[in-house]
Protein backbone atom coordinates (compact mmCIF):
# COMPACT_ATOMS: atom_id res chain seq x y z
CA UNK A 1 0.00 0.00 0.00
CA UNK A 2 1.34 3.20 -0.70
CA UNK A 3 1.22 6.34 1.79
CA UNK A 4 -1.10 8.91 1.48
CA UNK A 5 -0.37 12.33 0.24
CA UNK A 6 0.84 14.98 3.18
CA UNK A 7 -2.17 17.26 1.43
CA UNK A 8 -4.44 14.58 1.86
CA UNK A 9 -2.93 13.70 5.27
CA UNK A 10 -3.75 17.02 6.33
CA UNK A 11 -6.94 17.84 5.35
CA UNK A 12 -8.35 14.75 7.07
CA UNK A 13 -6.15 15.99 10.34
CA UNK A 14 -8.36 19.48 9.74
CA UNK A 15 -11.45 17.98 9.23
CA UNK A 16 -10.98 16.00 12.19
CA UNK A 17 -10.58 19.77 14.48
CA UNK A 18 -13.52 20.81 12.79
CA UNK A 19 -15.68 18.23 13.65
CA UNK A 20 -14.64 18.11 17.10
CA UNK A 21 -15.01 21.97 17.61
CA UNK A 22 -18.93 22.71 18.54
CA UNK A 23 -18.07 26.28 17.57
CA UNK A 24 -17.68 25.23 13.98
CA UNK A 25 -20.42 23.18 13.67
CA UNK A 26 -22.89 25.40 14.86
CA UNK A 27 -21.34 28.19 12.44
CA UNK A 28 -22.30 25.78 9.59
CA UNK A 29 -25.89 25.22 11.07
CA UNK A 30 -26.29 28.77 11.47
CA UNK A 31 -25.23 29.48 7.98
CA UNK A 32 -27.83 26.69 6.81
CA UNK A 33 -30.39 28.26 8.72
CA UNK A 34 -29.63 31.42 7.05
CA UNK A 35 -29.71 30.37 3.45
CA UNK A 36 -32.87 28.43 4.43
CA UNK A 37 -31.82 24.87 3.08
CA UNK A 38 -29.43 21.92 3.62
CA UNK A 39 -25.67 22.65 2.21
CA UNK A 40 -24.78 19.52 2.94
CA UNK A 41 -22.35 17.77 0.88
CA UNK A 42 -20.97 14.00 0.08
CA UNK A 43 -22.28 11.20 1.65
CA UNK A 44 -26.42 11.71 2.56
CA UNK A 45 -25.81 10.85 6.72
CA UNK A 46 -29.57 11.61 7.31
CA UNK A 47 -30.82 11.31 10.69
CA UNK A 48 -27.56 9.84 11.66
CA UNK A 49 -25.06 12.75 10.76
CA UNK A 50 -25.16 14.01 14.14
CA UNK A 51 -24.53 10.98 15.63
CA UNK A 52 -21.38 10.28 13.05
CA UNK A 53 -19.86 14.20 13.84
CA UNK A 54 -20.14 13.12 17.35
CA UNK A 55 -18.18 10.33 16.84
CA UNK A 56 -14.49 11.06 15.61
CA UNK A 57 -13.15 7.89 16.49
CA UNK A 58 -15.93 6.46 13.68
CA UNK A 59 -15.19 9.25 11.41
CA UNK A 60 -11.45 8.14 11.85
CA UNK A 61 -12.28 4.31 11.36
CA UNK A 62 -14.81 4.85 8.47
CA UNK A 63 -11.92 6.75 6.55
CA UNK A 64 -9.40 4.38 7.26
CA UNK A 65 -12.01 1.55 5.53
CA UNK A 66 -12.52 3.73 2.61
CA UNK A 67 -8.87 4.34 2.24
CA UNK A 68 -8.07 0.16 2.03
CA UNK A 69 -11.24 -0.80 0.27
CA UNK A 70 -10.56 2.25 -2.58
CA UNK A 71 -6.36 0.97 -2.31
CA UNK A 72 -7.76 -2.56 -3.08
CA UNK A 73 -9.67 -1.63 -5.94
CA UNK A 74 -6.61 0.23 -7.58
CA UNK A 75 -4.53 -2.60 -7.18
CA UNK A 76 -7.24 -5.00 -8.50
CA UNK A 77 -7.88 -2.63 -11.57
CA UNK A 78 -3.52 -2.16 -11.70
CA UNK A 79 -3.40 -6.21 -11.77
CA UNK A 80 -5.41 -5.77 -14.83
CA UNK A 81 -2.63 -4.24 -16.91
CA UNK A 82 -4.85 -1.17 -17.95
CA UNK A 83 -1.73 1.05 -18.59
CA UNK A 84 -1.92 4.66 -18.75
CA UNK A 85 -5.93 4.49 -18.43
CA UNK A 86 -5.92 2.33 -15.41
CA UNK A 87 -7.38 6.54 -13.96
CA UNK A 88 -10.58 6.38 -15.47
CA UNK A 89 -11.19 2.73 -14.72
CA UNK A 90 -10.40 3.77 -10.90
CA UNK A 91 -12.58 6.97 -11.15
CA UNK A 92 -15.82 5.13 -12.54
CA UNK A 93 -14.93 2.24 -10.58
CA UNK A 94 -14.70 4.48 -7.29
CA UNK A 95 -18.13 6.16 -7.87
CA UNK A 96 -19.53 3.01 -8.60
CA UNK A 97 -18.45 0.99 -5.58
CA UNK A 98 -19.28 3.83 -3.01
CA UNK A 99 -22.67 3.75 -4.30
CA UNK A 100 -22.73 0.28 -3.98
CA UNK A 101 -21.24 0.24 -0.68
CA UNK A 102 -24.17 2.91 0.82
CA UNK A 103 -26.34 -0.06 1.96
CA UNK A 104 -23.72 -2.92 2.33
CA UNK A 105 -25.53 -6.87 3.10
CA UNK A 106 -24.52 -7.82 6.35
CA UNK A 107 -22.15 -10.24 5.22
CA UNK A 108 -20.11 -7.68 2.99
CA UNK A 109 -20.45 -5.57 6.90
CA UNK A 110 -19.03 -8.22 8.26
CA UNK A 111 -16.25 -8.70 5.84
CA UNK A 112 -15.38 -4.87 5.88
CA UNK A 113 -15.34 -4.77 9.94
CA UNK A 114 -13.05 -8.08 10.35
CA UNK A 115 -10.31 -6.09 8.09
CA UNK A 116 -10.76 -3.00 10.08
CA UNK A 117 -10.27 -5.08 13.11
CA UNK A 118 -7.57 -6.75 11.90
CA UNK A 119 -5.40 -3.08 10.54
CA UNK A 120 -6.63 -1.79 13.65
CA UNK A 121 -4.09 -3.17 15.77
CA UNK A 122 -1.13 -1.63 13.61
CA UNK A 123 0.27 1.95 14.25
CA UNK A 124 -0.33 3.48 10.76
CA UNK A 125 -2.49 3.18 7.87
CA UNK A 126 0.91 2.72 6.03
CA UNK A 127 1.26 -0.84 7.08
CA UNK A 128 0.58 -3.23 4.13
CA UNK A 129 -2.79 -4.87 4.82
CA UNK A 130 -1.91 -8.93 5.27
CA UNK A 131 -2.32 -11.34 2.35
CA UNK A 132 -5.86 -12.49 4.28
CA UNK A 133 -6.78 -9.16 4.64
CA UNK A 134 -6.18 -7.94 0.54
CA UNK A 135 -8.34 -11.58 0.11
CA UNK A 136 -10.91 -10.71 1.98
CA UNK A 137 -11.20 -7.27 0.28
CA UNK A 138 -10.73 -8.68 -3.74
CA UNK A 139 -13.73 -10.52 -2.42
CA UNK A 140 -15.94 -7.89 -1.06
CA UNK A 141 -15.12 -5.84 -4.26
CA UNK A 142 -16.27 -8.87 -6.86
CA UNK A 143 -19.31 -9.15 -4.56
CA UNK A 144 -20.31 -5.83 -4.62
CA UNK A 145 -19.64 -4.92 -7.81
CA UNK A 146 -21.87 -6.42 -10.68
CA UNK A 147 -20.79 -7.78 -13.89
CA UNK A 148 -22.32 -4.87 -15.46
CA UNK A 149 -20.32 -2.69 -13.06
CA UNK A 150 -17.09 -4.52 -14.39
CA UNK A 151 -18.26 -3.90 -18.33
CA UNK A 152 -19.04 -0.39 -17.28
CA UNK A 153 -15.15 0.19 -15.92
CA UNK A 154 -13.64 -1.80 -19.11
CA UNK A 155 -15.80 -0.14 -21.16
CA UNK A 156 -14.71 3.12 -19.56
CA UNK A 157 -10.79 2.02 -20.11
CA UNK A 158 -11.21 1.28 -23.01
CA UNK A 159 -12.76 4.63 -24.21
CA UNK A 160 -10.04 6.54 -22.79
CA UNK A 161 -7.41 4.59 -24.74
CA UNK A 162 -9.17 4.91 -27.75
CA UNK A 163 -9.25 8.91 -27.20
CA UNK A 164 -5.90 8.72 -26.41
CA UNK A 165 -5.01 7.41 -29.94
CA UNK A 166 -7.10 9.41 -31.45
CA UNK A 167 -5.47 12.72 -29.34
CA UNK A 168 -1.96 11.20 -30.07
CA UNK A 169 -2.39 10.55 -33.53
CA UNK A 170 -4.99 13.02 -34.53
CA UNK A 171 -7.40 10.52 -35.66
CA UNK A 172 -11.25 10.98 -36.73
CA UNK A 173 -13.69 10.50 -34.73
CA UNK A 174 -16.10 7.34 -35.29
CA UNK A 175 -19.49 6.61 -33.89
Amino acid sequence: MTSQDPLQNQAALELMARLRDPKWALEAARIEDEANCNMSAGHDWGDLLGQFMADPDGFHQYSRLQTFVLNQLRQLLTNYELGARLGAAHVLGKNLLMQRLQQPSPEVQTQLKTVLEENSAKDSIDVPLSATAQATLNQVLRSVLTPDDWETISAAAATAIQQHIRHTLTLPKTA
